[in-house]
């Protein structure tokens, strides 16, 4: 009986984690996206889903491939220092059809590598 519920609890398990949309592992809460530039988007769910991306006034939408994976590209946007909420959704009518990342803020992103003196 026991193994009977534990089979059972791990298969709904990956039924209900199956629809989840998810970014690439950049985006996170309290972000800056680089301004005056285009800003791709990506990410992967289930083949066929649509996924909307909002972000800053816009709204954008794509289907998911065969391999699961799904790219939007935001418009260039001006600088910001005001926090917004950027939330990624697909159809599914589920807790894991949503993504809602907060503090995130547009302006100059720099990368910079060296010595430790730099």
């Amino acid at each position: 009986m026991k193994k009977q519920a534990i089979v059972l609890l791990c298969a709904f398990g990956c039924l209900t984690a199956s629809g989840e949309v998810r970014l690439a592992s950049v985006f996170t809460d309290h972000m800056v996206l680089q301004r005056g530039k285009p800003v791709p988007v990506w990410g992967t769910a289930e083949p066929g889903e649509k996924v909307t991306v909002e972000f800053f006034g816009q709204t954008k939408t794509t289907v998911v491939n065969s391999s699961k994976h799904w790219k939007i590209l935001l418009e260039p946007m001006s600088a910001s220092s005001k926090p917004r909420k950027f939330k990624v959704s697909t159809t599914l009518n589920s807790e894991f059809g949503t993504m809602n990342l907060t503090d995130v803020l547009v302006g100059d992103v720099w990368l910079c590598g060296g010595q430790s003196n730099m």
